[in-house]
């Protein structure tokens, strides 16, 4: 089953002339050629009732969930180091997607049975039990092997398997699996496959309209809805740590956290006369250790944050009523002097991880800053990495921006009907890479990216919210709150604007919280792969 190498996914639609759109497997072929994890033969046809052999099916997994595992020295004595699919065995066996036979064989030649594909897939992303009477709506499972059958039922309960397209109430376990079969169940296994489980492992009672988190995760910092307090929990046990009230005519409108969690940067306006101040705050000790006037703002142009080493407290404001230009101030977080100033208007910021570098997005762009003597050292337009399928006629604009592990800058940008994610090298200064486009429902809206940059997070007043991998463009993930009446759905717990829904996740990227899930309280908390 040929696999193209790891390229740029597009969205142009791969015509096979031998799957037309009435194909019951259509989708999933289609999908699965915009990933670029399978490809057609030189005679434009797919051979979708062809036989997979256990060497194309393992060349599928590393396309499909293994572009950058590294070969393990081990291999199969039937398996030559030159073999065309040998790396591609050698990392499916090295990540438990494929085992071999005795003496050490693999066959590589043979065919792959239905029963032992799903088993692969089952294995190799650890899916979950499923319950013993998962597979009785299948006629044949007599004849699913011994050693499959747990497998199987993971597989079911991952909502993998897709029947005998002939008879729907077989399951065909031992009949050889072929490109279409294939094609079928990895498609469904990507789109299951998330690192986040979607049950929360804290929920915080808290009705905030905006939230920081430290930077492992452990502390979360909530603004209540009408500013009148901050509050700092304990984001594992929902333990309140501290709290700070505002006092006399002051109200809080922005917070953020320190990376250490024990200082909180606080924007307070006076509700009579309107002028901003920034403070500064010991949260253990609820002092506050400096502040400084900001002058007349409104309250949506503003933008607070930490440099990474808690060293320069970041604001976005107008400071001067008589040239009413935003600009950006940095704040020693020791003294509260100005150390910095930018003229800006951005609508976000990011710091590098080393906290040299500053990038900043409006509808004109993506601008680069280097911190250390002020210099515009580069910017980037969404437009010039527009997606084939907009044929030049596309209007895209940034909505969220991030500096990946790795220091490249990865810019989530959206037009009316998806969304892409762009990668960017700051130093050369060119595009590195474009995912696959994000296909969006009428009234969705790209809110944030993670901090990996791997996922979005998106929702709207229709499909509600959620996390969609950005590599591959899947949506598998919806949050589940527990809700009580077994009808309700996860849509029902979202309020009719569900634009007040605002993601946050924490800087190293193992939490997020939803802020404004319920009208009245709660603030929802998610763990990567903490079920």
């Amino acid at each position: 089953m040929p696999a193209t190498a790891q390229t740029t996914p597009t969205a142009k639609t791969v015509q096979f002339s031998d799957v037309p759109a009435s194909y019951w497997a259509y989708d999933y072929i289609q999908g699965l050629a915009k990933l670029n994890v399978v490809s057609g033969f030189p005679d434009g046809k797919f051979h979708p009732e062809e036989p997979v052999t256990r060497a194309q099916f393992a060349a599928v997994l590393r396309q499909a969930f293994l572009p950058s595992q590294s070969p393990s020295a081990q291999s199969f004595s039937d398996v030559r180091a030159n073999y065309w699919a040998a790396d591609a065995i050698s990392a499916a066996r090295y990540s438990g997607f494929l085992a071999g036979y005795p003496n050490n064989r693999f066959r590589p030649d043979a065919p792959v049975r239905r029963a032992d594909a799903l088993v692969a897939l089952a294995s190799g992303l650890r899916f979950s039990n499923g319950p013993s009477e998962i597979l009785n709506r299948y006629r044949d499972t007599s004849e699913i092997p011994k050693y499959a059958y747990a497998a199987l039922q993971s597989a079911a309960q991952a909502d993998i398997i897709v029947p005998d397209n002939k008879d729907a109430t077989k399951l065909s376990p031992l009949k050889s699996a072929t490109r279409a079969d294939v094609a079928a169940f990895v498609y469904k296994a990507l789109a299951s496959t998330t690192e986040w489980p979607n049950k929360p492992v804290a929920v915080i009672p808290a009705a905030a309209i905006s939230a920081s988190f430290s930077n492992t995760g452990e502390r979360l910092a909530t603004l209540t809805r009408e500013g009148e307090k901050v509050q700092v929990w304990n984001a594992q046990t929902t333990e309140l740590l501290s709290e700070i009230v505002a006092t006399g005519e002051n109200r809080f409108l922005a917070i953020a956290l320190s990376g250490d969690g024990t200082k909180i940067g606080v924007i307070a306006q006076n509700k009579t006369t309107e002028t901003l101040e920034l403070g500064l705050w010991n949260t253990q000790t609820k002092v506050r250790l400096w502040q400084q006037p900001l002058n007349k703002a409104s309250e949506y142009e503003l933008l607070i944050a930490f440099r990474p080493d808690d060293q320069m407290l970041l604001v976005k404001a107008v400071f001067d009523e008589a040239s009413p230009v935003n600009q950006i101030r940095l704040y020693d977080t020791t003294t509260g002097a100005i150390a910095q100033s930018l003229t800006s208007a951005y609508s976000q910021i990011a710091f590098r991880q080393d906290g040299e570098i500053l990038a900043g997005y409006n509808l004109d762009g993506v601008d680069i800053w280097q911190l250390s003597d002020s210099r515009l050292i580069g910017s980037f337009d969404p437009g010039q990495a527009l997606p084939p399928s907009c044929d030049g006629q596309c209007s895209y604009f940034p909505t969220s921006i991030a500096f990946a592990p790795d220091g490249n800058l990865k810019v989530l940008s959206q037009n009316m009907f998806e969304g892409i994610l762009n990668t960017w090298n700051v130093q050369q200064k060119t595009l590195a890479d474009t995912s696959v486009p994000i296909e969006t429902d009428r009234g969705d809206r790209f809110e944030i990216i993670s901090p990996d940059g791997k996922y979005v997070f998106l929702g709207g007043p229709v499909a509600g919210f959620r996390l969609v991998n950005s590599q591959t463009g899947y949506s598998g993930w919806k949050p589940d709150f527990g809700t009580q009446d077994a009808s309700e759905t996860i849509t029902d717990r979202i309020p009719a604007d569900s634009y007040s829904v605002t993601p946050v996740f924490s800087p190293n990227g193992d939490y997020f919280a939803t802020v404004g899930v319920e009208a009245n309280a709660n603030v929802y908390i998610f763990a990567k792969g903490k079920p």
